[in-house]
């Protein structure tokens, strides 16, 4: 009843950009001014597109009509070891998580590290370090993820005490409540610490079809292939999809949980059973839609 295209997005990895740009210039959501931000070799956006033989300033005719797509599907490793550990062939992906970022400052007074007695320090990395477990403690309260993954101590001498810490940290969930909530407890501990805690960016979760979801679920039983009810952790091109048209996903099991890395491996079989169950899917989704 529909027909098929097999869309291949550029750059859903690339992080010059910010990620999944492919699709964001298929949706029409790209920021221009994105092109003229510096990649990692200080070489602007634009011209790595260039290199490549796009025109930057043709990117928007690729933005297609909202009602072009009757579904969106992507098949993706699952880049977890959910899968891999309890033997499950398929995952169905229930959406995609939001992901929250922010800046969490303490300021203490940076002094001489033989000559200042400990009752007399204002020491930055003492004040911030509880911090760190209780993002631990608070992610596996609410079920989801939270990471602290840049610490910088000021001045970052041996031979003097820190005056200033920062961190970026994340939390990333498929509930923008829970998120809210766990922001709120995460908020509230820095800031009784002294820290000041600035947002830095904020991607909402973005939820699946529950008629694809339905339809793939169905389609795996068909097909005798055991299958898992998950979200993703990361970001896919699908996200973005899903302001045109219904999404969903399916993963198949990553070796180990190992992603972005040499040794990242999905078996053969595996990737035939996504294959075939894409396949099945889009024929039930076909007739439903």
């Amino acid at each position: 009843r529909h027909p098929v295209e097999l869309i291949n997005f550029v750059a859903e990895e690339a992080t010059m950009a910010g990620g999944t740009l492919g699709s964001h210039a298929l949706v029409g959501s790209l920021n221009p001014a994105t092109l003229d931000q510096p990649a990692w070799d200080g070489r602007l956006v634009r011209s790595h597109l260039l290199n490549a033989g796009i025109d930057p300033d043709q990117i928007g005719a690729a933005v297609v009509d909202p009602g072009r797509y009757a579904a969106f599907l992507e098949l993706h490793v699952e880049q977890g070891e959910t899968l891999a550990a309890h033997n499950i062939a398929i995952g169905v992906v229930e959406g995609i998580v939001g992901i929250r970022r922010y800046l969490v400052t303490y300021t203490g007074y940076a002094n001489h590290a033989g000559t200042t007695t400990m009752d007399r320090r204002q020491d930055a990395l003492v004040a911030a370090a509880p911090l760190i477990p209780y993002v631990r403690e608070t992610a596996l309260r609410h079920g989801i993820v939270g990471t602290i993954g840049t610490l910088e101590i000021q001045p970052g001498a041996p031979n003097v005490i820190p005056g200033k810490v920062i961190m970026n940290l994340e939390i990333r969930g498929l509930d923008d409540a829970v998120l809210d909530q766990a922001e709120g407890e995460l908020r509230t501990f820095a800031e009784a610490a002294g820290a000041v805690f600035a947002p830095l960016s904020d991607k909402p979760p973005v939820q699946s079809d529950p008629r694809l979801l339905d339809a793939l679920s169905t389609a795996c039983e068909e097909l005798n292939l055991a299958y898992r009810r998950m979200p993703s952790g990361a970001g896919h091109d699908a996200m973005n999809m899903a302001a045109l048209c219904p999404m969903a996903m399916l993963f198949v099991p990553s070796k180990n949980g190992v992603s972005h890395s040499p040794d990242e491996y999905t078996a053969p079989q595996d990737c035939i059973n996504g294959a075939n169950l894409l396949l099945a899917g889009l024929m039930k989704i076909d007739q439903i839609l």
